[in-house]
């Protein structure tokens, strides 16, 4: 059930204590690995999403929704932080231990399937869409998604295979 969030419902949910100390309390888990910018970002799309799905109808407390919804936006964006880090990709000769890493990668999905190579290369390197690569490549957002995430686990696979056997 989404309702329509209006400035006024907003700011009457923000400002009710119980709220805040639920958007800090879940935020300050996260407080080692986002910035406070990121982690007040989240607290924010956290409540709006709630004031917009929250049902009460299913007997359960507004702050418990809350605390969920905050979560999982502190989770997508840590998920968010580490894929971008993983797949860092700079040409400042200073951050030499980075550009190592990221060729080292590049070596590891030269040994892709060629299809999830052009995926990972259009999603990490090109800042792509899953809407831009199912477009560009001919297939739906759910097909692009699959083939990212295919990509993505084999890349995990090789590179923990390499690091456990000292390669």
């Amino acid at each position: 059930m989404d309702k329509t969030v209006t400035d006024a419902d907003f700011d009457r949910y923000y400002s009710d204590v119980n709220n805040r100390n639920i958007i800090f309390s879940v935020c300050s888990r996260f407080s080692n690995t986002l910035s406070t910018d990121i982690l007040e970002s989240c607290g924010m799309v956290g409540l709006w999403k709630c004031i917009k799905s929250h049902d009460s109808s299913y007997n359960r407390k507004f702050t418990s929704s809350l605390y969920t919804f905050v979560k999982w936006e502190c989770l997508r964006e840590l998920n968010n932080h580490k894929r971008q880090s993983f797949f860092i990709q700079t040409s400042d000769p200073v951050e030499a231990g980075f550009e190592e890493k990221s060729d080292e990668i590049l070596e590891y999905v030269e040994m892709l399937p060629l299809e999830q190579q052009v995926v990972i290369q259009l999603k990490f390197y090109e800042n792509c869409t899953l809407d831009e690569i199912g477009t560009k490549r001919g297939y739906t957002k759910e097909a692009a998604r699959q083939y990212v995430n295919k990509g993505v686990a084999r890349l995990g696979e090789l590179c923990s295979s390499s690091y456990a056997f000292g390669v």
